[in-house]
């Protein structure tokens, strides 16, 4: 008999176990209980290359068009524009979208930055279906240039490792 369709669960199943459970389940006296898998993790998709320290969109090798990102690089653009956004700003982004208070590192001379600017981070960044959490965190700030700069490993929920090293905030 023929292995089963890849989209059965077949944890340690024969083949003919599998056929005997679709046949129980279809059985009105059957007793089984329906069991309804996660939804698959959401695609993190493509998306155009943003400089976002220049403001524009990048060509593409060609010259014709925009550059396309995919997947992970999809997944450092979203981050760079979601640290870059205060949450709540604009209309078009869904309310757990931004930094929360991003103004406390724009406008003035920074003393040191926020204590909290760590969980404000991993609260934005999570709020990606595909983000799992933020570790490996780092904050560099210099009094005389007024800037700070978050250095961080963003976990996915496939387990990856995408290292990031931004700037959030010169005068």
């Amino acid at each position: 008999m023929a292995d089963p369709p890849s989209f059965l669960p077949v944890d340690g199943l024969t083949s003919e176990e599998v056929l005997q459970t679709l046949e129980d389940a279809l059985d009105p006296s059957s007793r089984i209980d329906l069991l309804v898998a996660a939804d698959p993790p959401i695609p993190v998709g493509r998306s155009w290359a943003y400089d976002f320290a220049q403001g524009r969109f990048l060509p593409a090798v060609s010259g014709q068009g925009l550059l396309e990102t995919h997947g992970a690089g999809t997944l450092r653009s979203w981050v760079e524009k979601c640290l870059s956004t205060a949450r709540g700003a604009h209309p078009i982004h869904p309310a757990g979208y931004g930094l929360v208070r991003r103004e406390d590192l724009i406008g003035g001379p920074v003393a040191h930055p926020p204590a909290d600017l760590e969980d404000r981070i991993r609260d934005a960044l999570t709020f990606h279906p595909r983000i799992a959490d933020i570790t490996d965190f780092g904050v560099a700030y210099d009094l005389n240039d007024d800037f700070v700069a978050v250095v961080f490993t963003v976990l996915t929920d496939r387990s990856e490792q995408i290292p990031f090293d931004v700037l959030l905030a010169v005068p």
